[in-house]
């Protein structure tokens, strides 16, 4: 018996020892506070010192990961029945299944979601300190289980009231041809690929790199944002259902800036600026694109801007286009008395330094058929690659 004791006096030196190491002095100390009472199926351990010594071993098991606190844990397990530790190392290895917006297969993933949610839960309860009753001792592992737990219980709320309340998936996967899109896009942005034309169209020839700067992380450069531009265009030609557009390139709006209205005069010069319903311009900023609409119909100037930002002068530049415009084609000043100048800040917005561009183009591609906005910033990996496709397809795919 002496001898035993003994053997337990060592063990629970030695956890107390890697525990003070590991953990501190403060977590080496709450081993005090707990009782044999205290724990889940104690087992069959009979002696306080050795159970003490066993809790020890267990919250360094729960808040570290060390491998000697995994090594005493194994050698000192000989001594007892199979405790519920394990199942705590295991389930820190455990992930979460990816989420995604819901869709037509959101009901599987809305079920994986809430298995992993339910096994969550069961872990939580059996290895709480609080429902063990163990006072004043910290657990940031179980404190970050209660935080993923409720975490995950919001975001199935969400999904399924999004699901509910959304019929349409505006940003569907690529299926149907899911193995040849996913071939073409991955090809496109393929960093191989450097020696051949991807594309060819409205008198331009997309290139490899011009293509890999809709690669996540990247600023779409001047030649996609315009190519991008021009099919919103064609569409709007082909089909009466859309608003009659013209897009004007990137370059449209800093010569008018840098030299004014004498430099542009000549762009309209095959189509009648003011028998539109919408002129697209986009905007650069320097290191920043936004987007700028003239709206015929509604006698409105609008600008679009990711990061909430205002242009008055942009407004002001713009009516003395459209003033020297009139005087030079149609002979007369603009009439602005009904004009409105549109700044809009509830729109979607980046929360990036480099998603710009593709929210400019999503704001003329919504623009361009009335519609209203329903992206956001986490659409915009899905987006990028949509865009890929769209290019290489020289054909829209969006949902109406």
């Amino acid at each position: 018996m002496a001898s035993s004791s003994h053997h337990a006096a060592s063990r629970e030196a030695a956890a107390r020892r890697i525990i003070a190491r590991h953990l501190g002095p403060a977590a080496a100390a709450a081993v005090d506070a707990i009782q044999p009472d205290s724990l889940v199926d104690p087992g069959n351990l009979s002696e306080s010192e050795s159970f003490r010594a066993y809790k020890s071993l267990l919250l360094a098991s729960v808040s570290s990961s060390d491998s000697p606190v995994s090594g005493f844990r194994a050698s000192f397990s000989a001594h007892t029945t199979p405790q519920p530790a394990p199942a705590i190392e295991k389930l820190k290895t455990a992930s979460a299944p990816k989420l995604r917006r819901p869709n037509t297969d959101s009901a599987a993933d809305l079920s994986k979601l809430q298995q992993y949610l339910n096994n969550l839960n069961l872990q939580i309860s059996a290895h709480s300190p609080r429902t063990a009753s163990v006072a004043n001792v910290e657990s940031p592992f179980y404190d970050r289980l209660v935080r993923e737990s409720k975490d995950r219980e919001n975001l199935i709320d969400k999904m399924r009231n999004e699901a509910a309340l959304a019929p349409k998936d505006p940003f569907p996967k690529l299926t149907d041809e899911a193995d040849r899109m996913a071939s073409i896009v991955n090809e496109a942005l393929n960093p191989r690929n450097r020696n051949s034309t991807i594309v060819s169209g409205f008198n331009v020839d997309l290139q490899p790199a011009d293509i890999r700067t809709l690669s996540p992380g990247t600023w779409l450069n001047d030649e996609i944002i315009n190519f991008y531009g021009q099919m919103i265009m064609e569409r709007s030609k082909r089909s009466q259902k859309y608003p009659k557009i013209h897009y004007f390139n990137t370059f449209f709006y800093t010569t008018l800036l840098e030299h004014g209205y004498d430099r542009v005069r000549r762009w309209t010069k095959k189509f009648d600026l003011f028998a539109l319903d919408l002129v697209i311009i986009p905007v650069h900023l320097g290191v920043h694109w936004c987007l700028s609409v003239i709206d015929f119909r509604n006698k409105r100037i609008e600008y679009f801007d990711a990061m909430k930002g205002n242009n008055p002068r942009l407004f002001a530049l713009y009516r003395e286009y459209l003033n020297a415009e009139s005087l030079d084609k149609r002979k007369k000043p603009m009439d602005f008395s009904a004009w409105t100048d549109y700044c809009p800040k509830d729109i979607p917005g980046q929360l990036n330094g480099y998603d710009c561009g593709v929210f400019a183009c999503m704001y003329a591609e919504y623009r361009s058929r009335d519609a209203a906005f329903d992206f956001s910033q986490k659409n915009m990996g899905y987006l990028r690659r949509r865009m890929v496709y769209e290019i290489c397809t020289k054909t829209l795919h969006v949902v109406e």
